[in-house]
């Protein structure tokens, strides 16, 4: 795979991840991109501080209180790659 397969799979992964989430599907991806931006951050409070990050945590919280685990289907989402 050269780099232009890869950006384009990454691509499709965080298309197929965004249209998963069934509310704030903005703010969780922010998250994500936190989650894979800043691994010193050891609370949720701090994610939200990341710069990637550009929401007040309130938000956060809210699009995390939202969230439907059991409708995110993460091996579903991981199974092409």
């Amino acid at each position: 795979m050269d780099i232009t397969q890869y950006t384009t799979a990454l691509e499709q992964f965080r298309t197929t991840l965004y249209q998963s989430f069934a509310n704030r599907a903005d703010t969780l991806l922010e998250l994500v991109d936190a989650l894979c931006s800043y691994p010193q951050a050891e609370s949720v409070v701090a994610y939200s501080l990341a710069p990637v990050f550009r929401r007040s945590y309130s938000t956060l919280s809210k699009a995390l209180a939202a969230l439907d685990l059991a409708e995110l289907t993460l091996a579903q989402l991981l199974q092409p790659y």
